[in-house]
């Protein structure tokens, strides 16, 4: 436990100038200086705003497979209620 303790503590010492490198190297000066970020609503749910995306296509005769499950539509309308169906349903499970 002791040397977990140490560790940490010895890390904490050079964690600034590490990110005094890194921020050198790798930093970019924005193209704006006018910071455009809105701050986050109580009722904004952060788990929202850094969602797993993935893009997907539909086939010439209307697939999509999303999540091991393949959906047949008529249209994209069709297609979108049956995808926001299967993430319901994993979200609840």
């Amino acid at each position: 436990m002791l040397i977990g303790a140490a560790i940490a503590m010895l890390a904490c010492t050079y964690l600034p100038g590490l990110v005094a490198d890194f921020n050198g190297r790798f930093a970019k000066v924005p193209a704006n200086d006018k910071d455009l970020h809105r701050p986050l609503l109580p009722t904004d749910r952060i788990e929202d705003e850094f969602a797993w995306q993935v893009e997907r296509s539909v086939s010439q005769n209307l697939t999509l497979q999303y999540d091991t499950v393949l959906l047949l539509g008529t249209g994209m309308d069709t297609l979108r209620a049956a995808v926001e169906a299967v993430a319901a349903k994993q979200n609840a499970a």
